[in-house]
């Protein structure tokens, strides 16, 4: 009897023994897991799962690969980089595993690392590796490195494989403004603004942060250049709204009020539901002191069914020009529908605190107001001088001078305005010379 229990109980743990998945069966199980939850965006599960594998199997290494490939995809490229590191130096013959380390790499400003992997990537494996993308890739390390010449060499080389590669003709097109060969720069771009399977959004993004850093003396040198990409992204496509919106703005900008007009009124009637288009159109009105045209736009954005940033943003510019025209009832009206829907809109309680007081009414509800916007911009000059002249005007001097201070300290000596009432502060609080020296400031301040 007992040799018959010690017969079944040796069947029976062998027969478990069989079922039990082995150690690297259990491994790749759970990394399939990981792989899973990766697939469907759930990094921090993921890598949790993929840490607990690694500290049974710490040679695995896919594990290191798929950890990095956690790290790097939730925006963290610098912690990706040790683990990609490691699952290389685990399996030096995976060239995928090199590729994203390199890729990694030239993400945190490591060019010069980046370019020699990608670099021997192309002389293992010319047939993937030598090609278009990566050649340009190779170009962006080196030129992260500082070795424009190398960057170059792989930009006109991915160029051989495909002429109208986009990244390829960037990269030249910097490689050009670095060296400041600015004929060639153009030339460049101009390839890249009139493609028109290029999105024009990121042409207009890039033309706009070249056009950021231009001076004068530039802008009068290459304008008829710098107007032809402008004019090239339009043409290459020309209903987009950023493209159109783009124009308007630069040649406006410019001085060039009547061709960005022309450009503002091609976007809006492309767009005439787009709340920014609109807008534009409406505040050129007020700049223009054109009132029918400004009121006509603004019933126009309040009929819709704004945000109501939007919303308040329209009632505030309706106040200011009902104000401008000598309608202060309106103006105020305007002004107290804004604050229903954001109490704390600073461009409103200046300037209706402001006119307020102009008018010397209401001047303990214009100080409320006011005391608001100086302490949300309490560097705001333009605000530090509402908020003192309305003090000044309630018989309190004394308080009213360190706003004005203040407010000479952040651009207050450059308005006629500010520096005028500041003198009649100082002239109630006996400083009769100082007062004269503000108020000769006053005069020969232009503003």
């Amino acid at each position: 009897m007992r040799k018959g229990i010690t017969l079944i109980l040796v069947f029976f743990c062998l027969s478990m023994a069989a079922q039990r998945p082995s150690g690297r069966v259990l491994t790749e199980n759970l990394l399939v897991d990981a792989v899973t939850l990766m697939d469907n965006g759930d990094y921090s599960n993921a890598l949790s799962l993929l840490e607990s594998i690694s500290k049974k199997d710490s040679l695995n290494d896919a594990i290191w690969y798929y950890s990095g490939i956690c790290r790097y995809s939730t925006g963290s490229p610098r912690e990706a980089v040790p683990h990609f590191e490691k699952a290389v130096k685990l399996d030096s013959t995976n060239l995928h595993y090199r590729k994203v380390l390199a890729t990694a790499l030239l993400e945190i400003g490591e060019g010069r690392r980046a370019a020699s992997i990608f670099t021997e990537l192309k002389e293992l494996n010319p047939a993937l590796y030598r090609n278009a993308h990566q050649l340009c890739l190779t170009g962006d390390a080196y030129m992260l490195a500082r070795e424009d010449s190398l960057a170059q060499e792989c930009y006109r080389e991915a160029l051989l494989f495909d002429p109208e590669y986009a990244p390829a003709i960037i990269g030249l097109t910097e490689y050009y403004r670095g060296r400041g060969n600015m004929p060639a720069f153009f030339v460049n771009l101009e390839k890249i603004v009139r493609n028109p399977m290029l999105e024009t959004k990121a042409k207009t993004d890039y033309l706009g942060n070249f056009f950021k850093y231009l001076d004068g003396k530039f802008f009068r040198f290459w304008n008829a250049q710098l107007d032809s990409l402008v004019c090239g992204t339009v043409q290459s496509a020309p209903a987009d709204s950023s493209a159109l919106r783009f124009a308007g703005e630069w040649f406006y900008g410019t001085g060039r009020k009547q061709e960005g007009k022309a450009y503002f009124d091609r976007w809006l009637k492309a767009y005439p539901e787009n709340y920014s288009a609109r807008s534009v159109k409406m505040e050129l009105a007020s700049v223009d002191s054109d009132y029918d045209e400004f009121f006509a736009q603004c019933d126009t954005l309040l009929s819709w069914n704004l945000k109501p940033a939007q919303r308040v943003h329209v009632l505030s510019l309706m106040g200011d020009n009902y104000y401008q025209t000598g309608n202060k009832k309106k103006a105020f009206a305007a002004y107290e529908e804004a604050l229903k829907i954001d109490p704390e809109y600073v461009p409103v309680l200046n300037n209706y605190a402001y006119f307020l007081c102009l008018d010397s009414k209401k001047l303990s509800k214009a100080q409320k107001m006011s005391r608001i916007t100086v302490e949300k911009e309490p560097d705001n000059a333009t605000y530090l001088d509402t908020y003192g002249y309305i003090l000044y005007l309630r018989g309190k001097a004394a308080e009213a001078k360190p706003y004005f201070k203040r407010a000479m300290m952040f651009g207050g000596k450059q308005s006629k305005e500010v520096l005028e009432h500041y003198s009649k502060v100082l002239d109630a609080l006996g400083e009769k010379e100082l007062a004269n020296y503000y108020r000769m400031l006053s005069k020969e301040t232009k503003e």
